[in-house]
């Protein structure tokens, strides 16, 4: 009896798997580089950075989204400590910018009472306002506003404008009144106790900011000295006559 073989069946080689790719969120991981640079530039970017890693959140993987969202929310923090601290020192600037005007202001009206005491002194008698204001000429103040002069006859005052360029409101400064004409003569000294000087400052920027401000006061003076030497008229106080 003849031994039969079972059929042979055939080999069928299964095909390989195919492989499946990772997942990918390229909006968080974009959210997350923008969020990342924006540290090293003052927060500026970071808005962007955050709104992208928002919507990355909506996808897998979240990974970056979500540092992505932590590392935006801190540049919002250091933007807004930067944008403060902008504005600090801007406030700071300008206070300092006042203060420096005030004082070169408060020295060109004192140079004109100067010259206000000198002409008292060497006539006797107090100019009247016309008089007064012939002598001061032109002179003009650190605002670029003409100095004026008040007397109401036993006494003076020199007075500027200030900041707004208005006579008689709040940020007028004025030296005096004077009632001789020895107080008039007195040189002026600038008060730095008023001035705001910045809390970071030490002792020897002060110093050195005082230093400045004082030569800006000289340079002050020596142009209300020029601008009183080419105001002053050919003919004496007193001796204007109007023909009408």
């Amino acid at each position: 009896m003849s031994h039969v073989q079972p059929p042979i069946k055939p080999h069928y080689q299964s095909p390989p798997p195919y492989a499946i790719e990772p997942e990918s969120n390229g909006l968080g991981t974009a959210g997350f580089v923008i969020s990342l640079i924006s540290l090293f530039l003052c927060g500026i970017p970071a808005i962007i950075g955050v709104l992208l890693s928002l919507f990355a959140l909506g996808k897998n993987p979240k990974g970056f989204a979500i540092a992505g969202l932590f590392i935006g929310l801190l540049g919002l923090l250091e933007l807004v400590l930067c944008c403060t601290m902008a504005y600090g020192m801007y406030v700071a600037v300008n206070k300092m910018i006042d203060s420096v005007q005030v004082i070169a202001t408060q020295a060109i009206l004192t140079k004109s009472a100067n010259e206000i005491g000198n002409e008292w002194e060497k006539t006797g008698e107090l100019p009247n306002e016309v008089d007064g204001q012939i002598i001061i000429g032109e002179t003009k103040d650190a605002y670029d506003q003409p100095v004026v002069y008040e007397t109401d006859g036993n006494s003076f005052t020199m007075r500027s404008r200030g900041p707004d360029g208005v006579l008689i409101t709040d940020d007028d400064i004025t030296v005096g009144p004077y009632s001789t004409a020895e107080e008039a003569k007195k040189i002026y000294e600038p008060d730095f106790d008023d001035m705001n000087f910045p809390d970071d400052m030490n002792e020897r920027e002060i110093e050195e900011r005082k230093r400045k401000i004082r030569e800006a006061i000289d340079r002050a003076k020596r142009n209300a000295e020029r601008e009183l030497d080419q105001a002053k008229p050919s003919f004496e106080p007193g001796e204007l006559q109007l023909d009408f």
